[in-house]
């Protein structure tokens, strides 16, 4: 009997510990996202931009959280830097800076750069902002590092104008 009212009387002392949100004083969380129209725009205007040099490029778009929402692998792109390119969204998702900022800046004092095993600091995916809101991240892989980062940096120009 004294188990059974520990196990009745400890929930209700809990509810008393936090306070509890009155219906007037919730809000709504906003968040704002890339559509799929903008996420198929961004990503083939990088896979065009490397084709343009020869360089055959798959891109992940992703939300801010890293988490995939397109990934779009054209003719002749390879398949095994499938990792790399994710591990370089996920890198500029947590970081908000683009990951061709942070290679350069790994060579110089690596001491400051996030220590995450999930991180790669290779040229290639650029965070999608309105204003210092990353809303996504665009990332290219199958090429040279600095390729992958001109193509990724293509993708999110072609929808700037849309990011206000």
């Amino acid at each position: 009997m004294h188990l059974r009212l520990i196990h009745l009387v400890l929930p209700v002392a809990l509810l008393g510990a936090f306070p509890v949100a009155r219906a007037q004083d919730e809000k709504l969380v906003i968040k704002k996202e890339l559509s799929l129209r903008l996420e198929i725009e961004a990503a083939q205007a990088a896979i065009d931009a490397c084709a343009a040099k020869k360089v055959a490029v798959h891109v992940i778009v992703m939300d801010p959280d890293a988490n995939v929402r397109l990934l779009l692998i054209p003719d002749g792109a390879h398949y095994d830097t499938l990792d790399g390119a994710r591990g370089k969204g996920y890198t500029a998702a947590m970081t908000g800076e683009p990951t061709i900022n942070l290679m350069n800046r790994r060579g110089d004092n690596p001491p400051t750069l996030p220590k995450d095993p999930k991180m790669v600091f290779l040229g290639g995916a650029v965070p999608i902002k309105i204003g210092t809101e990353i809303i996504g991240v665009l990332s290219a892989g199958g090429g040279a590092p600095a390729q992958d980062a001109e193509c990724a940096q293509a993708g999110v120009d072609k929808i700037r104008p849309y990011l206000k």
